[in-house]
């Protein structure tokens, strides 16, 4: 690592550690890591995409249909092994326990990688890493491996109690700024469990952190609610850092979804070697702004 690189970690990692997190240096981190860079021009996309990053700036979250390919492929390699019907495949994934959250809501993660060219369609795609560079007037990067996600509530627990165990369930925001990706994999209506997003709020830029400042009833009664539902295949993008947001869980229901998180490079592991193009040799096929989306991923 040369005297420049060494320099710019430890700037980095000071501000990750003192400052990012500090409510009276907040301007600086914002100024650093948010404010769209004027001098950096957005990049082309499809008349099509134009019109859900439009949505994506207005309301916070769209939903964009297409990618039932990716979603089968999912449900077949794993969610299907989430299941029992089929014994694990000799492809790499890592289940993930989150503890007493999981129980609650009876969810499964598993960790899976970038290096699956069945994800490719998706998260290389150069109309959905355009959103996201455009939303940010800067380049997006992955800020960890994907997981898949199985919720399926068992237990009729009053919405209180559940809150306290799952805290998910209750509207929060998430890293200024972080926008999460969450693709369908079973079809879902407003009877299963799925993601509410609270339109327009992610306007108030720096929303708190802790949760227990908000009161569900009170969210509701402010903003018009967004279901996250839809038809397989459906991707949600939405600015889950600064729009709020909660995860409503039904009874008897079962939600699969690919989950990927987004940020325009804070909130990362500077101590992990990165992953970069060079570990992903399909992506030289790609416009920079997808090629460059991995550069600050770590590599396991």
């Amino acid at each position: 690592m040369n005297l420049v690189s060494r320099i710019d970690k430890q700037v980095k990692g000071f501000i990750h550690n003192r400052f990012f997190y500090n409510e009276h240096l907040q301007g600086l981190v914002w100024k650093m890591y948010y404010t769209p860079d004027k001098h950096r021009p957005g990049v082309p996309i499809s008349a099509e995409a134009e019109k859900y990053l439009y949505e994506l700036r207005e309301n916070g979250i769209t939903a964009v249909p297409g990618f039932e390919a990716v979603a089968d492929h999912l449900d077949q390699t794993y969610f299907s092994i989430m299941g029992g019907d089929k014994p694990p495949l000799p492809r790499r994934f890592e289940v993930i326990t989150l503890g007493s959250r999981a129980e609650a809501s009876n969810t499964i993660n598993y960790r899976l990688f970038f290096n699956d060219p069945g994800l490719a369609p998706l998260v290389f795609n150069p109309d959905v890493c355009g959103i996201l560079y455009n939303y940010y007037q800067r380049q997006p990067f992955y800020r960890q491996q994907p997981w898949a996600i199985k919720n399926a509530m068992a237990a009729d627990t009053p919405q209180d109690e559940f809150s306290r165990a799952e805290v998910s369930a209750k509207f929060h925001v998430d890293c200024y700024r972080q926008i999460t990706l969450m693709l369908l994999v079973n079809e879902l209506t407003v009877n299963d469990t799925h993601l509410q997003f609270a339109i327009g709020s992610h306007k108030f830029t720096r929303n708190p952190w802790d949760r227990y400042k908000y009161k569900d009833t009170d969210i509701v009664g402010k903003y018009p609610i967004f279901d996250a539902v839809g038809p397989k295949g459906t991707l949600i993008i939405m600015d889950a850092g600064c729009g709020i947001h909660r995860g409503l869980h039904k009874r008897g229901s079962v939600r699969k979804t690919l989950q990927l998180v987004v940020t325009t490079g804070h909130y990362i592991n500077l101590e992990e070697p990165k992953m970069t193009s060079a570990d992903q040799p399909a992506l030289d096929n790609y416009p920079d702004h997808v090629r460059h989306i991995m550069d600050q991923l770590v590599t396991h």
